[in-house]
């Protein structure tokens, strides 16, 4: 577990080393989000990201579009916070199921990407 956690750190601070590309929107169309989970995890971004990365743009935190994290470092980042503003989300705010259909639809993002 504590490699597991080691790797996800060293990705998340290695993803965050890349430029941002802020003219490249991270979105795909209704078509492209076509599983359920992918349909939900769409809403939880909407609810819990959108608000300082709209679109996967930066706003009051900085753009997300260009992170290739691995579904393990996602979740990471989004339980511990690990940046000067990024909140963390517990369980309460967003579930295990939740956090499990929003790296889905953030894959889908990126497989969509042009």
């Amino acid at each position: 577990m504590t490699r597991l956690l080691a790797s996800a750190l060293m990705a998340t601070a290695l993803a965050a080393c890349g430029s941002a590309r802020r003219s490249e929107t991270v979105q795909a169309t209704a078509a492209q989000i076509v599983t359920p989970q992918q349909q939900r995890g769409e809403l939880v971004f909407m609810r819990n990201c959108n608000q300082c990365h709209p679109l996967g743009e930066g706003g009051l935190g900085p753009p997300i579009n260009n992170k290739d994290l691995p579904g393990v470092a996602i979740k990471v980042k989004v339980r511990t916070g690990l940046g000067l503003d990024m909140p963390k989300f517990s369980s309460n705010e967003i579930s295990d199921l939740e956090l499990d259909d929003l790296v889905a639809y953030m894959k889908a993002l990126r497989r969509n990407r042009h």
